[in-house]
């Protein structure tokens, strides 16, 4: 239930903030592209790029049938500041979900597929970006900002908010929003409307990124005043929000930012990334194992991080990246599941290698989303405009959607608490700080008013995802030709 967080050139997460342009189009046109089926009952298929566009998914639901993301035209549909917000069925195929006025994009959506949470641009919003809720008969509803009712807002305020996941059942969706300087996360209802969560103590930011099934627990980053650098947080009602533990190594902070992205349904599994002197890693989190680094697929890839987990908490995805041998070109992403018995692997590599897929002319640049049962995976790709070129920045976005057998997922086996899925990996560190919310209480402040700078998939790891990827394109170091 969370939006996953996009690593390549993280658009409006990153918060950049930019106004898109409003596309008076009345919907997508359905597409249900032919899906590959494997030896061993597993499937692959592209959702369809028609003439032109583009298309990137953020999360899948609970239940595996409905996958939500964002579409736009090329070239400028990269950077975030162009397209609109999609859910799509093999069905249906996509449906377009409308905007506030602007530019629109899903984040996150409700275990059986019928409510979708997101961000974009509105009328009220502008320059900023206000967070939605859509069903299928209210549309696309804004959730407003902090304090957008206040009569007299403080002069600096701006109104701004952003939705990045919602509950299982639909009805909590969290995010943040501006408070009234800086964003903080919130936990939103219909009826009680946003609750400000607070921050670590000392810390002026904080970003809620997914929540449990239950809307019991919700999962983050903030900032605090042991370190410049964001650290990965876990809030209940009873607790109020508390800091996971960092990776340990190094004494340079800079290398110390985390971002929990998801959590299992029960809560009681976080998943997510974290720095430290050997660079970045996707981790696992639990009470009694503390923040466990997961690995890496092999000793070519490096920088991983986790974007989602299996209800259970047992089989995680994300990415990685993987070193170039060419050293003009850069290093490339490649998408990664984590399990107990096969550790970290290339999710592309699996499917060829052991389900016999022919994905000539895909590159799985990342898994963005899992299903409940963990069968059903979701992510972005790029496709080259001919076979056995060399993957490009500019090529080509498509999202897809893949299904594991019922065998594959009855033999990936359950984690110990502390097991390393794949790779050199640290439990425990030097400790997140138990927190206070806002103003000293013990799980959120009161719901003050507006401004802001970034979101939590970005202000943390934004510095690092751009120091790898650069400011410009890069080139994927992985060529395909015909079998």
């Amino acid at each position: 239930m969370n939006k996953t967080m996009n690593h390549q050139i993280k658009t409006v997460k990153i918060s950049r903030c930019r106004l898109g342009l409003l596309m008076l189009m009345l919907g997508f046109v359905p597409a249900t592209p032919h899906a590959l089926a494997g030896d061993e009952g597993a499937s692959f298929q592209g959702l369809g790029n028609p003439t032109d566009e583009q298309s990137e998914v953020s999360a899948v639901s609970g239940d595996g049938l409905v996958v939500v993301g964002r579409k736009g035209s090329a070239p400028d549909f990269r950077f975030g500041d162009n397209g609109r917000a999609f859910k799509w069925t093999s069905s249906d195929g996509f449906v377009d979900l409308g905007t506030l006025g602007g530019y629109s994009t899903a984040k996150g959506v409700s275990d059986d597929g019928s409510v979708v949470a997101g961000y974009g641009t509105s009328f009220r919003s502008s320059p900023g970006v206000e967070g939605w809720r859509w069903t299928e008969e209210s549309g696309m509803v804004g959730l407003g900002s902090f304090g957008d009712d206040d009569p007299d807002p403080p002069a600096q305020a701006r109104f701004h908010s952003q939705a990045f996941g919602v509950s299982g059942n639909g009805a909590v969706v969290v995010g943040e929003s501006t408070d009234p300087s800086l964003e903080n996360a919130f936990r939103w209802t219909e009826q009680d409307g946003f609750l400000n969560l607070g921050t670590l103590t000392g810390g002026g930011f904080s970003s809620a990124t997914a929540i449990s099934l239950d809307g019991r627990v919700i999962v983050g980053c903030t900032s605090d005043n042991d370190s410049p650098n964001l650290n990965a947080f876990r809030w209940t009602e009873d607790g109020g929000m508390v800091g996971l533990e960092r990776l340990p190594g190094g004494s340079d902070v800079n290398n110390r930012a985390s971002e929990a992205t998801d959590v299992s349904d029960d809560g009681a599994v976080v998943v997510g990334e974290a720095g430290s002197s050997t660079g970045l890693h996707a981790f696992r989190w639990t009470e009694q194992g503390g923040t466990v680094a997961l690995g890496e697929p092999s000793d070519e890839a490096f920088n991983s991080f986790a974007t989602g987990v299996s209800g259970d908490g047992a089989i995680v995805v994300g990415g990685a990246f993987e070193r170039s041998d060419d050293p003009s070109e850069s290093n490339a992403p490649i998408a990664v599941i984590w399990t107990a018995n096969g550790g970290a692997q290339s999710l592309q590599e699996l499917l060829e290698n052991e389900f016999g897929l022919d994905l000539t002319g895909w590159h799985l640049e990342q898994a963005n989303g899992i299903s409940t049962d963990g069968r059903t995976i979701v992510g972005d790709a790029f496709k080259p405009a001919n076979v056995g070129d060399t993957y490009d920045f500019e090529d080509p976005k498509e999202g897809w959607i893949v299904r594991l057998p019922a065998s594959f997922i009855a033999s990936a086996g359950v984690p110990d608490d502390g097991a390393n899925m794949g790779g050199s990996s640290s439990n425990g560190g030097d400790g997140g700080t138990s927190t206070n919310g806002d103003n000293g209480s013990s799980g959120g402040g009161s719901n003050t008013s507006t401004p802001a700078p970034t979101g939590c998939g970005a202000a943390a790891m934004a510095s690092l995802t751009m120091i790898l990827l650069g400011l410009g394109g890069f080139k994927v170091n992985r060529r395909y030709s015909p079998q």
